[in-house]
């Protein structure tokens, strides 16, 4: 092996060993592609090189380049003189010598080696930049409230700069200063600010640090050795590596932002629902033409609305704690299915909210009706989908080329994007965004939510609200019956019926990700319009596993929903009906005595765990790059089991170490299989055990009194 290559591939495996369970379909993509690119990108430099070269006329100047790398025994090597681009060919000083097959196999083997440099660099870039962006939403970047003048000096100004940067490479390109590939580059990286300037601005710091790692890297690879050094590579200068380096950053994060701005306003690529099913796998030619169609609709980020990014930003907040943690947890899956999975979750919480807020004694099954004519009302649309999507997206497109004249004399203009007398069906504010959205359904009365909820909460349902074409309704509205079954506080009467709740609240929510998932992984489309793609073996596993996190949750809440007055343990585990009255009713759970309500937890327990093996039958059912992340949250979820199991007495809210999360997420994150780290843990636990006993036998040995 070349030894310019250890540098390259050393760094290669050390990304890809740590972005390993973040790789995504994109990511995939981005690999073919690069990696394409790169094994191309030698060969034209020569190519262009050899054609500059043989249409000189320059005699004397060719031969005295020959004659200064005749002692040379690189098949070429760039030149520069008189700020022309040269190229000396060895090939000729062998061809003298009548060696014409050997130069022309050192050529190949030269353009190759050179060709496999640039494509273990594009493949760290990508893992890299991957490894640094992943912590945050790429549409949170996205600013279309800013003004039009920032995106103008972002775009416009600085690729104008950049190529005039090239040109002036190209002017000082002297012996002493040889940027022989920069003045080359430029205009692509022109480009690239072009059609993603904001987004490279404000990741700056991503883009600077994978390319000057890359860079690094790079240089190091080529120049670490004079006779081991890829010809093609010979003279490039730290400039020349930093400007394709620049290339490879600046393509990723590109890729990410448009990537983030067709997964939410997908209406800029097409109007058609079925379109958008196909945009959705980037292993797809469909993916590419429409992201194509996307960049040439849209010439501006002002022209975007910002709703649904502010939206996106409201359901982060309504998690409050849980967002952190469920951002957190969302950085194992595709950027395309973060936002939706991080909605779809406030929307579950803010109307678990809305039930448990709305006390029954004083306003009876308001909240419950709130949320079923919401509902209702979400899911009436489908049969004209396609219709409202196409006059609205219309509309849509007739008023961005209304804002780019208009902008500069008023912009205050630019809040309606349908016609009148469709505005003067809502008058607030939040109504008037929806209209302009047409993802939303325009059958929901938003002024009427806008009486009893606020600002946050109402944002949190036009995000669902989004989403519910891609929704089985079957599984949202057998929400509302485990939350009438919270509000009547209904005893479990058998454990069929604590089966049947836990079903119904956490089995049915499953259902919904599970359709998040298969539709931005590229799997169709589960809601059920689609019964060709909707695979209900599956969708029965997730139930499975929603159903047996909540088993657990309820089995180490029982103290907790005590004193919220709350009472999940069927009655035929009680002794008589006034055990459940004190725990219902009384909140006194400390009345029952910690061994009888660690007896209740076991056994609500032995049910989670008939349900596990299903569980992992649903976890495997799901596309690969999603599995890892699920299955360590579920993993970590499982693990309050033995933490109750084995804990004296019975606590308050059993809690896992903080070490043992993240030694389950490590395991689970990097490939090794649930029994296998239950494996690893036990001979762990034993080794812990056999130290501590072998520590007090040397204890007890030091005590005992000598002879």
């Amino acid at each position: 092996m070349s030894l310019q290559l250890i540098y390259a591939i050393a760094a290669l495996v050390a990304a890809l060993v740590i972005y390993r369970p973040f790789i995504t379909r994109l990511d995939c993509m981005r690999y073919i592609l690069f990696c394409t690119a790169a094994m191309i990108i030698p060969l034209a430099l020569f190519i262009s090189s050899s054609i500059i070269m043989s249409s000189s006329s320059d005699e004397s100047m060719f031969h005295n380049i020959l004659n200064n790398n005749a002692t040379h025994h690189h098949p070429f090597a760039f030149q520069h003189h008189n700020n022309q681009w040269k190229t000396s060919f060895v090939y000729s000083h062998y061809y003298h010598s009548q060696n014409t097959s050997t130069i022309i196999i050192a050529t190949i083997m030269d353009i190759g080696k050179g060709a496999l440099l640039l494509a273990l660099l594009a493949v760290f870039s990508i893992s890299f930049s991957g490894i640094l962006s992943r912590w945050d939403f790429p549409i949170l970047h996205v600013k279309p409230q800013e003004h039009i003048i920032c995106d103008f000096l972002y775009r416009h100004v600085s690729s104008v700069a950049i190529i005039l940067l090239g040109s002036y490479s190209n002017s000082i390109n002297t012996t002493s200063h040889p940027h022989q590939v920069v003045s080359i580059f430029c205009p692509m990286i022109a480009m690239l600010y072009l059609i993603a300037g904001p987004y490279l601005f404000r990741r700056w710091r991503v883009v600077v640090a994978t390319a000057c790692f890359t860079t690094y890297i790079g240089y190091m690879s080529a120049s670490y050795n004079t006779q081991n050094t890829c010809s093609v590579f010979a003279s490039w200068t730290v400039a020349d590596w930093l400007s394709i380096s620049f290339i490879f950053a600046g393509t990723t994060a590109s890729l990410d932002y448009w990537d983030a701005i067709m997964n939410t306003y997908p209406y800029l690529a097409s109007n058609k629902t079925e379109d958008h099913v196909h945009m959705q796998d980037p292993m797809t030619i469909y993916y590419w033409i429409h992201l194509t169609k996307a960049i040439m609709n849209l010439t501006s980020e002002s022209e975007l609305d910002p709703e649904p990014i502010e939206d996106v930003k409201a359901a982060i907040r309504s998690l409050g704690h849980n967002g952190r943690s469920w951002k957190t947890m969302s950085i194992l899956f595709p950027s395309n299915l973060r936002q939706e999975m991080c909605v779809l979750y406030a929307w579950f919480r803010v109307c678990d909210d809305i039930v448990d807020d709305m006390d029954p004694k004083i306003y009876g099954t308001f909240a419950l009706d709130l949320v079923n004519k919401f509902l209702n009302q979400v899911f009436s649309h489908n049969n004209s989908t396609d219709k409202v999507m196409t006059d609205i997206s219309s509309q849509n497109q007739q008023h961005r080329h209304r804002r780019r004249r208009s902008r500069s004399t008023n912009r205050s203009r630019s809040s309606s994007t349908v016609s009148s007398t469709t505005m003067l069906q809502s008058t607030t504010k939040f109504g008037k965004a929806a209209l302009q959205d047409p993802r939303i359904p325009h059958t929901i009365d938003w002024d009427y939510y806008a009486q009893y909820l606020n600002e946050t909460q109402l944002a949190t349902l036009r995000g669902f609200s989004r989403l519910a074409p891609i929704l089985c309704p079957k599984a949202a509205f057998a929400l509302t019956d485990a939350w009438k079954i919270d509000i009547h506080r209904k005893a479990m009467k058998t454990q069929n019926d604590l089966l049947n709740y836990a079903g119904l609240i956490s089995g049915r929510f499953a259902e919904l990700c599970t359709c998040v998932i298969m539709y931005k992984s590229g799997r169709g489309n589960w809601s059920g319009v689609d019964p060709v793609a909707r695979q209900d073996d599956v969708l029965k596993s997730a139930r499975a596993t929603g159903q047996c996190l909540q088993l657990i949750n309820i089995a180490r809440d029982l103290i907790a929903d005590s004193l919220e007055g709350r009472c999940y343990v069927p009655l035929q585990y009680m002794p008589s009906r006034r055990t459940y009255k004190v725990l219902k009713d009384s909140r006194d759970p400390s009345r029952i005595g910690e061994a009888t309500l660690k007896s209740y937890a076991i056994q609500i327990l032995k049910l989670a765990d008939g349900l596990t093996a299903q569980a992992q039958v649903g976890i495997d059912g799901l596309p690969y790059e999603v599995q890892d992340g699920v299955r360590a949250a579920f993993e970590i979820y499982s693990a309050i089991a033995p933490t109750l199991r084995n804990a004296q007495g019975f606590p308050k809210r059993a809690k896992v170490p903080k070490r043992r999360q993240q030694w389950i997420a490590f395991s689970c994150i990097y490939g090794f299989h649930p029994g296998f780290c239950r494996f690893l843990q036990t001979v762990r636990y034993q080794l812990v055990q056999w130290t501590k006993m072998m520590n007090h036998k040397k204890m007890a040995d030091i005590a005992l009194p000598s002879k």
